[in-house]
């Protein structure tokens, strides 16, 4: 509903809405292109489970070991 000067959205009638002229389009991203969804557009959400950022931590611990090993390897042959 609108007054002189003000604009009050209601539901999904906002200001644009109201400025464009058109409804909005659910799961569709404006100015994107026909058949742009808001996954395509923005991608797939990076949401993991608690195990599989478990499971991520432990790899990155392992890597974190082995390159540390590798490195005081390569340390020992430089030094003799």
């Amino acid at each position: 509903m609108e007054s002189q000067g003000n604009f009050v959205p209601e539901g999904r009638h906002d200001i644009l809405v109201e400025t464009i002229g058109r409804p909005e389009h659910c799961g569709r991203v404006r100015a994107a292109g026909q058949g742009v969804g808001i996954k395509l557009y923005f991608g797939v959400s990076q949401r993991q489970s608690s195990s599989s950022k478990e499971r991520e931590t432990q790899m990155k611990t392992k890597i974190r070991e082995e390159l540390m090993e590798e490195m005081r390897k390569e340390n020992d042959r430089m030094r003799q």
